[in-house]
Formats: structure tokens, C-alpha cells, sequence
């Protein structure tokens, strides 16, 4: 199984974009030199090693427009010669359940990492979190935070707030943490001292959740029932909104053919 914490660097979905006009390969081989060359250290003490990146992932836009299921394959079967001298492992962003499975079963190399946001607006998400802890691979999360997020605002999470005298964004954090097949990645704050601090919070959750290992418990599990849930409304409000399209298409073709027959009438 693949380390939980590895140092990754993404290559952007700017930088396989313009495939149309530049090889896929060119740009691909482009972003990673480019990449290995700004991680390269000069030391006089010490002998030239080869530098070398722990997992590079390869972003696509999070609706997935922009690529074909083949230019992503394309994209990954050029990144694969790179392993494991140049690159030690790969990972990919914004999957979806049948995009991951085509890649899975088609890639020589099999993906390490898989980095969506935690929104759970995907209807197949939490299948696509067990396929990956299914098959060894670590499951990130991004983008958790939001004033306009229904988690943050959660019962569980607000109450985890109170209890453990921190702020919400340290408690939807810290839950999230320990959420079943979830490694997650703490939003980068805009400075260093942020950061200090929000990892300071994180921890004061976590040595509160050692002394009340009871009440921690029970809003881990609060806390995974309202994740689901939330997902579970996400589905049937996206069948719901499916079923009205299809009966609105059936209505206007109805329409169209009561239409069709009134004419012929008046002929």
C-alpha cells in the first residue's frame, strides 16, 4: 500500500490543454523537466543526486470538460515512462467513479492518489472513496471550507466547536480527518503563520478528542451520517431533477404529435 503522506506537485490542466496544437508528449515532457529542474539542489558537500518527484498529479478541470476519456489515457500512458526513476508515483485529480475505473483497468501504472473536493456534489462519490481504499489507493480531499458549505454548519461540527473551544473550520477539519478512507489536505492559509495556527487548532481538537473519547465518537459517527445524507439528497435531488427533464421532453414530443394530427385533420 502506498504512504498515506506524500509530497506531491500537480501538473495543471493549462499544461495539457493546447494538445491541439502542441504534441501531448511535448507538453507533457516540457512540464516535468521544468518541474525536476526547480526541485533540483545544488550541495558542494555532498554528491549530485538525481532529482526526482515523490507523486505528480495530473489535474483536469473538475467538470471534466476540456478532455476525452482518450486524451486522459494519452496524458497517463506518457507520464507512466517517467516511473519510477523520475517520478515515483502518480496520482489524479476531479475523478469521476467511471473515469477512475476506466483509467484503473486500462493504466499500466495504477494511480497512488485520487484529489477531489469535499463537496459531495458527485452522486457516486462515497462508491468512489471505497473503490479507492478497495485498491490501495489514498483518497484527498480539498476545498472543504466555506461559509457557504452545508458542513461547516452541521450540528456536529458546531458542536465539536464549542466542546473543544476551537474554531469550526478546525472542527470540520479535524473530523474530516477521521473520516473512513480520507487523507486529507488542510486548505493552505495565506500565510505561514496561519497555517501555524490552524495546525495548532487541529491539535488541541485532537488532544480533546483523547480525554472525551465518548462524545468524539459519537460526532464521528454525527458527523459521517450527515455526510451521507447530504450526499443521499445530492442523488435523489439529481434523479428528481432527470425525472422532470424526461417527462418534459415526453410532454413536448406529445405536444408535437396532437399538433401534427390536428393538421392533417384540417387537411
Amino acid at each position: 500500500m502506498y504512504p498515506l503522506r506524500l509530497g506531491t506537485k500537480s501538473l495543471s490542466a493549462e499544461e495539457i490543454r493546447g494538445i491541439r496544437v502542441t504534441p501531448l508528449d511535448t507538453k507533457i515532457h516540457t512540464a516535468v523537466t521544468k518541474s525536476l529542474r526547480r526541485l533540483s539542489i545544488e550541495d558542494v558537500d555532498k554528491p549530485a543526486q538525481e532529482p526526482y518527484i515523490d507523486c505528480l498529479l495530473l489535474q483536469l478541470n473538475q467538470d471534466m470538460s476540456g478532455h476525452t476519456n482518450q486524451e486522459v489515457l494519452d496524458a497517463w500512458g506518457i507520464l507512466e515512462t517517467y516511473v519510477p526513476e523520475r517520478i515515483r508515483h502518480l496520482g489524479i485529480t476531479n475523478m469521476t467513479l467511471s473515469m477512475l475505473e476506466l483509467l484503473y483497468n486500462t493504466a499500466k501504472i495504477k494511480p497512488a492518489v485520487v484529489q477531489n473536493r469535499f463537496t459531495m456534489a458527485r452522486r457516486n462519490e462515497i462508491a468512489l472513496r471505497n473503490f479507492c481504499t478497495e485498491r490501495g489507493i489514498v483518497y484527498q480531499t480539498y476545498s472543504k471550507l466555506s461559509k457557504k458549505e452545508t458542513f461547516l454548519n452541521g450540528k456536529p461540527v458546531m458542536a465539536l466547536a464549542r466542546a473543544a473551544a476551537v474554531p469550526r473550520n478546525a472542527a470540520l477539519t479535524s473530523l474530516v480527518m477521521n473520516m473512513p478512507n480520507v487523507a486529507v489536505i488542510i486548505d493552505s492559509p495565506s500565510t505561514k503563520a496561519r497555517m501555524k495556527e490552524e495546525l495548532a487548532r487541529v491539535a488541541e481538537v485532537r488532544t480533546w478528542a483523547f480525554k472525551h473519547t465518548v462524545k468524539w465518537e459519537r460526532l464521528r459517527e454525527e458527523f459521517k451520517a450527515l455526510v451521507d445524507m447530504e450526499h443521499a439528497r445530492q442523488v435523489a435531488e439529481g434523479a428528481s431533477k432527470g425525472l422532470a427533464a424526461r417527462l418534459e421532453k415526453v410532454q413536448r414530443n406529445v405536444e408535437a404529435h396532437v399538433q401534427e394530427d390536428a393538421s392533417k385533420a384540417d387537411l
